[in-house]
């Protein structure tokens, strides 16, 4: 099998992901949200979850539209003499696991993303409840000394 067979074949799973791109930019464009005016399509497609699929069919383009993946595979193939009924199960097989792969990344990167974030956020925390500390202790310094000036005054007349 060469290259451009195999090429032929993952574009078919390409067209694939691009029709669910497309459904996912329809869905978005006929959401209640927007039909009711809380949003536009634009901002629809803003969501976290939209931009979660949409870069995972993104990035499962870029893969099997790569020229290296169509020639690895090619080679893949003709090393294994494989049978050509085996070679539309393989290309499934492989373009499962892509998708699988990078649902697991952006995931990851979620994850890890949450988790500094996280940190982040605690770290402000601390700080702000050392500032209100802080706040606090100058206020009640403040109505010390007010109730002094005003012992003063009281004194004085």
């Amino acid at each position: 099998m060469d290259r451009k067979e195999v090429e032929n074949i993952l574009n078919e799973s390409a067209e694939g992901i691009e029709k669910f791109k497309e459904e996912m930019n329809t869905a978005a464009e006929n959401s209640e949200d927007v039909k009711n005016g809380k949003c536009t399509a634009e901002e629809e497609k803003m969501e976290p979850e939209f931009i979660l699929s949409k870069g995972i069919a993104d990035t499962c383009l870029n893969i099997l539209r790569s020229e290296a993946v169509a020639t690895a595979i090619a080679d893949f193939i003709n090393a294994l003499k494989c049978d050509p009924a085996v070679i539309e199960p393989l290309m499934s097989l492989i373009s499962i696991t892509t998708v699988n792969a990078c649902y697991d990344s952006l995931i990851l990167y979620d994850n890890m993303l949450k988790r500094e974030l996280e940190g982040q956020f605690n770290n402000f925390n601390r700080a702000m409840s050392d500032v209100m500390g802080d706040v606090t202790a100058h206020t009640g310094a403040l109505e010390v000394l007010r109730k002094r000036i005003d012992d003063h005054i009281k004194e004085s007349k």
